[in-house]
């Protein structure tokens, strides 16, 4: 193989890789519970908050809209009337989730 091959599949994997983790790293940031929980509080003028005013700052519904207009946005999911299915570019990702979720043998939550 030609050294400057070589140097372009290093540096293209490299780059893929960089990339790939930045953005899931940017979702697990911002998307996780605990996360979000502890930003909400921090961001809070009294740098305190009841159960109850999580919950309106931090509902489940807002999440889960909010993750699936992010889906439709990234094309991982197609919406067709108020149905969701899994879009190719999201079919590879949930093959890549699934195979890690497998081999590190993580239950379903």
């Amino acid at each position: 193989m030609p050294v400057w091959l070589a140097a372009f599949l290093n540096g293209a994997f490299l780059h893929f890789f960089f990339w790939f983790f930045y953005l899931h790293f940017i979702q697990i940031m911002d998307r996780t519970p605990t996360a979000r929980i502890m930003i909400e509080i921090d961001s809070s003028p009294q740098k305190k908050l009841s159960l109850d005013e999580l919950k309106k700052l931090y509902s489940f519904d807002r999440k889960v809209s909010g993750e699936l207009e992010d889906l439709v946005l990234f094309r991982r999911l197609e919406k067709e009337a108020n149905l969701y299915k899994i879009a190719p570019k999201g079919r590879i990702h949930l093959k890549i989730f699934k195979s890690i979720r497998d081999y590190l043998r993580l239950a379903r939550s």
